[in-house]
């Protein structure tokens, strides 16, 4: 999907200021003629993808920690590759890469939420209590 894609969108949807359904705004964009059938032909392995990942990451070990990881390593021609590996396979070098990327997530989010109770005080001048500060 590309910036045109985007622009597309909000023309479909236009300057809705009412709430509204992620299925309502499928069924707007399929009114629409929204999607390619070079699109269409991709949701498929997308949603399959997407649903293995999404059962891998429910997968949990009896104290909570997630049984698969997703780790980079060099394939046969020496290019950078996601693998997917069982958490009983892991290296330390393994472990390293999922540590820091659990880090970068949680730094992430806590930036999204200081900027979301920043954009709260300055509409409504409410302060949001951030418990990680």
């Amino acid at each position: 999907m590309s910036d045109r894609d985007i622009d597309r969108l909000m023309g479909i949807l236009g300057n809705c200021d009412e709430f509204a359904t992620i299925d309502k705004i499928m069924e707007l964009c399929d009114s629409a003629g929204f999607w390619s059938e070079e699109f269409q032909q991709a949701v498929a392995v997308k949603a399959k993808k997407s649903e293995l990942r999404r059962l891998m990451k429910r997968a949990k070990h009896q104290d909570g920690t997630p049984v698969f990881a997703s780790i980079k390593t060099a394939n046969e021609d020496g290019e950078l590759v996601n693998v997917y590996k069982q958490e009983t396979l892991f290296d330390v070098a393994d472990y390293r890469q999922v540590v820091s990327y659990y880090v970068t997530g949680s730094n992430q989010y806590a930036a999204t939420a200081k900027q979301y109770a920043k954009r709260c005080k300055k509409r409504f001048n409410v302060n949001i209590p951030l418990k990680f500060e």
